[in-house]
């Protein structure tokens, strides 16, 4: 049986389910393992993601390309936090401003 990292998979559908393609062409749906849901919805949640995923990626357990990805993502999301943040300040000091 041929074996494909995860960046080659089909997206997953809402059934959390793929389309998947053998050796022979021949299509059909596979059960994704559930993830724990990872709460990153402070700056320090995101640096424990972080930090674990280093910790993963140093130990072997997982492939450094992979967890380069990953971590690429997890800097996405901590910008797009910071970004949140201060528009939320930033709205805050025009409303008090425009009182």
């Amino acid at each position: 049986m041929k074996t494909t990292d995860w960046t080659n998979r089909s997206p997953a559908t809402i059934s959390n389910e793929t389309q998947v393609v053998d050796d022979t062409g021949n299509t059909g749906s596979k059960k994704l393992p559930r993830v724990s849901p990872i709460k990153l919805t402070s700056l320090s949640e995101i640096r424990t993601e972080l930090a674990c995923l280093y910790r993963e990626a140093r130990a072997g357990r997982i492939d450094t390309a992979d967890a380069t990805r990953l971590a690429y993502v997890l800097e996405q999301i901590r910008k797009m936090h910071l970004a949140m943040e201060i528009e939320t300040r930033l709205l805050e000091l025009e409303r008090r401003t425009h009182k």
